[in-house]
């Protein structure tokens, strides 16, 4: 389509330019399409300044509005911010009953714990006194090792010597006694076999 008119209105191969201001790279960017002939900038100048007088009671009209839709807003607002303090309430006497839940735990984990540790420490006192008993236990056992060492030497050695004193005691005595101490000499082999 081929319009006559304002060279700047026209592409230079004499189409039209495009409707709308999308194909610019800018998009913010307007480009004068072959409508604006039609319009002089006095005229929208005009019809601006008309447009934007109001009448007085518009002005009140729109004001009322304006304070209802504020007072709607701070209404609204005040709501949502009395369920957000509610929330935030709620939130903060879980999170005490929370953190109280978990201190009286920590509370029976420290008794508990000083429990255990007194125990710890009686039964180290206990293993205490049984190793010391097991130390003298241990040298009296020692000891009585020794004593018996030294007896198994004396009866060991003079065993001959004191059966010989025994016979010649026996031959010395009356008959009756010699009968008794035969009798000994003859167990006492046997009690140590």
């Amino acid at each position: 389509i081929r319009i006559k008119g304002d060279p700047n209105l026209t592409m230079p191969d004499g189409t039209l330019p495009p409707l709308s201001h999308l194909a610019t790279p800018e998009g913010s960017k307007r480009m004068n399409t072959h409508t604006d002939q039609f319009f002089d900038s006095d005229m929208k100048q005009s019809k601006m300044s008309v447009s934007n007088a109001t009448s007085p009671k518009y002005a009140k009209d729109r004001d009322s509005e304006i304070l209802s839709l504020r007072d709607s807003m701070k209404a609204r607002q005040n709501s949502y911010n009395a369920e957000a303090a509610k929330k935030i309430e709620e939130a903060k006497e879980a999170v005490f009953e929370r953190i109280m839940h978990s201190a009286n735990i920590v509370k029976e984990v420290l008794q508990r714990n000083m429990s255990l540790s007194e125990d710890i420490v009686k039964n180290n006192e206990i293993i205490d006194n049984l190793n010391q008993d097991i130390f003298q236990l241990q040298r009296e056992n020692e000891d009585l090792r020794e004593r018996l060492e030294i007896l198994e030497t004396i009866t060991g050695k003079d065993s001959s010597i004191l059966l010989g004193k025994l016979r010649n005691a026996n031959q010395t005595m009356d008959p009756d006694e010699q009968d008794d101490t035969i009798e000994t000499e003859n167990r006492k082999p046997r009690e140590e076999m």
